[in-house]
């Protein structure tokens, strides 16, 4: 749909709208968590998540040349078991990492066992079906010997842990150790979200005007560490700004760094729908 410069403007944007929710998000769920409880900012995203799937279902429309469009055609490309398999994989394996690291079960106990066995089952039932079965595998085992796309999925994994660390720790840190309510806690990740979507326009339109990224991916990448340093010195009598501010770089940095990562994908790599979804699965687990 877009070639390597139309590429990171798409992309800036849709970054912008996922900083919009996460700035958001906090005070908001911090309001209804503190006013009606938590179950109440859960059930109150499924009617935007309804609305979200009635707008694309209606509005995106995609042609991929020299492929049929019936729905039996479209269908029939669908990597069913793939996906099955995959979901399996990650809900097993979450599962017994949780009752194992969580609840702090033993090895030997069933809840450990089963999950763990079934995780290990369903990974080789996965690669058995991208490797000879799907017609259209969604993670082709090939995809692993190449350089760039293996490369590009750890950078987005690292991101993916570095940014759900930030959103699920530094709230969790305001709450048990300067005792905010929940809407405060929630409040200081604020600064991080607009910092995602100042770094997603930027990067974005850098890359749509210039389609350069090498450099910019260089420079900004070492922009969050200066972040990260005052958080882990951080402490309940610390000043204003390290408490509130100490995110920005990382937020910041972190979006350059995934559009431009993005856009190297997609111009070093013909196996670019396939990366996307790597990139989705990292996220994930």
């Amino acid at each position: 749909m877009y070639n390597i410069r139309e590429r990171g403007f798409p992309q800036a944007l849709s970054n912008l709208s996922l900083a919009v929710g996460l700035g958001l998000g906090g005070p908001v769920g911090g309001i209804l968590n503190d006013s009606f409880g938590w179950r109440t900012a859960f059930l109150c995203q499924v009617p935007l998540f309804v609305l979200v799937m009635i707008v694309v279902t209606n509005t995106l429309r995609y042609v991929t040349p020299g492929q049929g469009q019936s729905a039996k055609e479209v269908l029939s490309r669908i990597d069913f078991g793939g996906v099955f398999a995959l979901f399996l994989t990650i809900g097993s394996t979450l599962t017994w990492l949780s009752t194992k690291f969580n609840d702090d079960l033993p090895w030997t106990d069933r809840q450990v066992i089963i999950p763990l066995t079934l995780s290990i089952l369903s990974l080789g039932l996965l690669y058995a079906i991208e490797s000879c079965i799907a017609p259209e595998p969604i993670l082709p085992p090939s995809l692993l010997r190449e350089k760039v796309p293996v490369l590009v999925s750890l950078s987005n994994y690292f991101l993916a842990v570095c940014n759900f660390s930030i959103m699920y720790f530094i709230p969790l840190w305001f709450q048990t150790v300067s005792l905010d309510n929940a809407s405060i806690a929630g409040l200081h990740m604020l600064p991080h979200s607009l910092a995602m979507g100042l770094g997603s326009l930027v990067s974005g339109w850098w890359v749509h005007r210039t389609g350069k990224y090498t450099t910019l991916n260089l420079v900004f990448g070492i922009i969050p560490l200066s972040g990260l340093i005052p958080i882990i010195f951080m402490r309940e009598d610390s000043e204003f700004i390290p408490k509130w501010f100490s995110v920005f770089p990382i937020g910041f940095g972190n979006a350059i760094v995934f559009v431009t990562v993005m856009s190297m994908e997609f111009f070093q790599s013909p196996f670019q729908s396939l990366l996307t979804h790597g990139f989705c699965l990292s996220v994930v687990t």
